[in-house]
């Protein structure tokens, strides 16, 4: 799969977070006019012994990992989200179900620092999804 082919499908699954109940979403990103978007990045990691493609939210909070084409857990996306001062985990898709509950597994044992860190790892990564 090319990259033209690969956006759809990322764009997609970052939809997926949308759908999330609307406590999912900050609530900075719900007073705010501006569409949550999870674009900045992404730099690869593995959770779970797969790799995910981590992205930066607008919110300056929230990162969302998609899984990365050829994944045997794709498609599927997690997204730490900020509520009410803390983290927390919500995931959606229809990936491999053994390969996914491994990933979340390791996610949610994820310290606040650990979760920082990702999210700017994203934003170091100096690239943005269009």
């Amino acid at each position: 799969m090319n990259k033209s082919q690969l956006r759809p499908c990322i764009s997609a699954l970052i939809g997926l977070a949308l759908l999330l109940p609307a406590s999912a979403h900050s609530e900075e990103v719900r007073l705010s006019t501006a569409p949550f978007e999870c674009k900045v990045g992404p730099v690869t990691k593995k959770f779970g012994g797969t790799p995910w493609r981590v992205y930066g939210c607008n919110d300056r909070h929230s990162v969302a990992m998609v899984t990365a084409v050829g994944s045997r857990a794709f498609p599927f996306i997690f997204i730490f989200y900020w509520d009410k001062n803390q983290y927390k985990l919500s995931g959606e898709g229809t990936g491999n179900k053994a390969m996914t509950d491994l990933a979340f597994r390791e996610l949610s044992r994820f310290s606040t620092p650990e979760i920082e860190a990702l999210l700017a790892a994203a934003g170091s990564s100096k690239t943005y999804l269009e």
